[in-house]
């Protein structure tokens, strides 16, 4: 049943973001890069939808029930729980299963925190301040939740190693208190104590990614009223150097990390929603980033994904966007240059994305958690069918 206090800050957030976006002119040609040649439209199928009640803002996939086919997480900020969904294996799901956790989750993410090879969640929490974690069974099944505190208002979480010892570790962004908070895990799926580290204004999103080439894991951070992404290079220790913010674009709201150019470097695409474009910027393999270059997307982007969409070998980006109920695919050039966006139907209000294959058939797929509509949209590449 939906709570009328987590109802309302549903409402808010939508009308905050919605308000936001009417701020900005549609028209960016001034500060768009010049992209590649409009693409042809890639085939998927028609979306198809399933429901996750209630106010998905975040999905991700894994085979939680260790039967060989992937199955779908989803968060439910309004209905304070996460929904999991059994895959067939085919690229569709069967009815979803609830577990309750926190108040007002915001992301998830699948890992491996207590060294068993089954599949476990961690959780961020608007409300309570906190990461829960909920071990996983193998069998699709979930532990209670457990809690862990970390810094004001976590809007997303990510996992990796951070201090080199095999032990997945937890980081928040923490968009109240401007700062990201870092877990070491003792690998048994519990934690210590939160170390904290300055960001820039209003973090909204973490990646984990090697950006200096030296083997350690660093952090990039999206800023969405810092208008910039935070980068932390990591110390191989749990530690983390002092931020150093690049300019993106108005609005910075997801961040996400590949070679778009083929250099080996680690580059980043960051969605601006406000601005309706993502920003585009390669790795120089040291730690720092050329200039952004800023691509249009359709309104108020807030989560974007890359892969081979189009199966040309290249990095393709995927972007959710939240004010005109759609998904935009810019295809890449593998020069870190990509094309126009070409839209495909979600539903209403997506506020994630992943690209994962689905049916097993080599194609990435798209998948969507609709906040609005309380459901997640799947939409299956048929370009090798």
């Amino acid at each position: 049943m939906k709570r009328a206090g987590s109802l309302s800050l549903s409402l808010i957030l939508t009308a905050v973001l919605v308000f936001a976006a009417s701020c900005f002119n549609d028209d960016l040609s001034a500060v768009r890069s010049d992209p590649i040649v409009p693409p042809a439209r890639i085939p998927f199928s028609p979306t198809v939808y399933y429901s996750s009640c209630c106010g998905p803002v975040s999905v991700c996939s894994e085979d939680f029930n260790d039967d060989g086919f992937l199955d779908l997480a989803a968060v439910n900020i309004v209905g304070d729980d996460i929904s999991i969904l059994p895959g067939k294996g085919d690229g569709t799901f069967g009815p979803e299963v609830q577990y309750a956790v926190g108040d007002h989750p915001t992301q998830i993410q699948p890992c491996y925190l207590d060294g068993n090879e089954v599949i476990d969640l961690a959780v961020s929490d608007l409300s309570s301040n906190s990461i829960f974690v909920l071990l996983g069974n193998g069998d699709g099944t979930f532990m209670s939740a457990v809690e862990y505190g970390v810094n004001d208002e976590p809007r997303s979480v990510y996992t990796a190693d951070f201090n080199g010892d095999m032990i997945e570790d937890l980081v928040s962004a923490n968009t109240q208190s401007n700062d990201v908070s870092v877990l070491l895990g003792f690998g048994d799926g519990t934690f210590a104590p939160a170390d904290n580290y300055a960001v820039g204004e209003h973090p909204q999103s973490v990646f984990s990614c090697d950006l200096d080439n030296d083997g350690n894991q660093d952090l990039a951070v999206a800023n969405v009223a810092g208008n910039s992404v935070s980068i932390l290079l990591g110390q191989g220790d749990g530690t983390f150097s002092m931020a150093i913010d690049y300019v993106a674009g108005a609005g910075s709201y997801s961040v996400y990390a590949d070679d778009f150019n083929e250099d080996g470097n680690v580059d980043l695409v960051v969605a601006n929603q406000y601005q309706y474009t993502v920003t585009v910027f390669l790795g120089n393999g040291d730690g720092t980033l050329k200039e952004g270059m800023h691509y249009g997307t359709s309104r108020a982007p807030i989560s974007v994904c890359t892969g081979d969409l189009d199966g040309d070998g290249y990095i393709d980006l995927a972007v959710a966007n939240w004010r005109s109920d759609d998904i935009s695919i810019l295809r890449g050039d593998g020069t870190g240059k990509f094309s126009l966006p070409v839209k495909y139907k979600a539903g209403n209000s997506p506020a994630e994305i992943i690209c994962i294959d689905l049916d097993g058939d080599g194609d990435l797929d798209m998948v969507s958690a609709n906040m609005s509509s309380d459901d997640i949209s799947v939409l299956i590449n048929m370009t090798n069918d």
